[in-house]
């Protein structure tokens, strides 16, 4: 029996766009709690390995499950919700960039800019210049 991508969603699975491998609903809720917990606790030193386990797979099948599901990989996914984090600390506080990253779960300084660059195109006092101006 063929089936739609319809009939899929209907008895609980999804499509991957890109593969168009089936993701299991329990799969996807896996991930999604995933997700949640990253979010929740990004500003802790969170790893793959404590994640994966407590979806309970393995690293390497998390790892490719992961990145099924959300389209990019734990690191960049981590990097992101810090960021996220970041951006609300640099434009609701006054606390120094440095307290803020340290806040938001970055362990390295340098790590830390060169990651804000990448997402925002500017340095983080550039940002927080930017947001505090308006």
């Amino acid at each position: 029996m063929v089936y739609t991508i319809a009939a899929y969603h209907d008895i609980g699975h999804h499509i991957d766009s890109k593969t168009h491998e089936i993701i299991s609903a329990k799969m996807m809720e896996k991930i999604q709690g995933a997700c949640s917990y990253i979010q929740e606790n990004c500003d802790q030193d969170l790893s793959l390995d404590e994640v994966s386990r407590l979806c309970g797979f393995s690293s390497y099948y998390f790892s490719r499950c992961f990145k099924r599901v959300t389209t990019v990989n734990f690191v960049e996914y981590l990097a992101t919700q810090r960021i996220k984090r970041v951006q609300l600390l640099l434009i609701d506080t006054d606390l120094s960039i440095t307290e803020v990253a340290y806040q938001a779960g970055f362990k390295s300084l340098s790590t830390f800019n060169r990651v804000f660059r990448q997402f925002n195109g500017c340095s983080p006092s550039e940002y927080k210049k930017y947001y505090h101006e308006e």
